[in-house]
């Protein structure tokens, strides 16, 4: 994992988000096959939602 980030949502106090950038798209894939079959179904269903915007604040 390469920096991995954390954020603040700016509208929605208590609510944030961390961003984690995949070495390459062959690592990304073997993070999500591995979290498919580990019971984070819902984690790779959210990552294949069409996405939406948001302000965010980096924390720290």
């Amino acid at each position: 994992m390469i920096s991995p980030r954390q954020f603040a949502d700016a509208g929605g106090p208590g609510t944030s988000f961390a961003i984690q950038e995949p070495e390459n798209e062959e690592a990304f894939s073997a993070r999500m096959e591995y979290a498919a079959g580990s019971g984070m179904s819902e984690a790779v269903k959210a990552l294949s939602r069409p996405s939406r915007t948001t302000s965010l604040r980096e924390i720290g």
